[in-house]
């Protein structure tokens, strides 16, 4: 279950910095160490977003199971690998907490308790989808790829890794953007209209948090919740939208759009513009 998915690789001029947006999917334990990372933009999907009867069959039929590599010692690594019947053991141990806490959440829910709250109580055993859009992935692979690195985001970084290094790379002049979830078709129906493009774009980052983009192509949806998310301030799913910026003589024109990006200006920081077409 831990795989990560490119959806998108552009390179904006010959040399340039690459950008690439990535879904994945994951133990979200390992949330927190991914959120450490602020050359990321990234969104996730959210423990206040769905229902909790949705999340008990998750949980039920297919939970997370921590990887059980070694014993405890000393410090964040863990030591001696753990045998086979150790680990089977420590998997049963790790289901019966799994099915007590099914059981206790179940029984809350009687209650009529806000999702938000009784959801806190599965998330050891939910598995979480996210997006990342970075230009500087470095520092990840380098610490999260690290044999010391907890298991699972280990993993997780080697699938970025190859998800990233295998995909082509879309080469954008400036003016043209970086544009997850946009397909052909929906680059012919907009005749050109980047701006609507970038709408549609961060309203299908946005449903990570209650469920992926799947395919579903209904404009006015989605330009009905870029329009609610712009207006009530939720505005990290316009971070993955970006276009190349303009150099000269190895200096770039605009650095202060770039957010934390390099060498791409990012849609969100022109959200507070009063003119959002620099450039268009």
């Amino acid at each position: 279950m831990i795989t990560a998915k490119l959806l998108k690789k552009s390179i904006g001029h010959k040399g340039g910095p690459v950008i690439s947006s990535v879904a994945w999917t994951g133990p979200r334990s390992i949330l927190a160490q991914l959120n450490t990372h602020r050359v990321f933009s990234r969104n996730a999907r959210s423990s206040r977003a769905v229902p909790t009867v949705k999340l008990l069959e998750e949980v039920k039929t297919n939970p997370v199971i921590p990887m059980f590599t070694g014993e405890n010692r000393p410090g964040m690594v863990a030591g001696q690998p753990l045998d086979t019947q150790t680990r089977a053991e420590l998997e049963a141990s790790w289901l019966r907490i799994r099915d007590l806490t099914v059981a206790e959440v179940e029984k809350a829910l009687k209650l009529k308790p806000h999702k938000q709250d009784i959801n806190r109580a599965l998330e050891p055993f939910m598995w979480c989808h996210g997006i990342i859009t970075s230009t500087d992935w470095e520092n990840f692979y380098d610490l999260r790829g690290h044999e010391d690195a907890q298991p699972e985001i280990l993993v997780l970084a080697q699938e970025i890794k190859t998800a990233i290094e295998n995909g082509e790379t879309e080469v954008l002049q400036r003016g043209e953007w970086h544009l997850p979830y946009i397909s052909q078709e929906d680059y012919e129906r907009a005749e050109g209209n980047t701006h609507l493009l970038r709408k549609i774009s961060a309203a299908r980052c946005a449903r990570i948090s209650y469920e992926p983009f799947d395919g579903d192509a209904s404009w006015e949806r989605e330009i009905i919740r870029s329009t609610k998310l712009k207006m009530e301030g939720h505005w990290s799913p316009f971070e993955h939208q970006a276009t190349p910026d303009g150099i000269v003589a190895g200096v770039y024109l605009h650095p202060e759009l770039h957010g934390n990006f390099y060498g791409w200006i990012q849609n969100r920081k022109l959200l507070s513009l009063s003119q959002v077409s620099i450039p268009a």
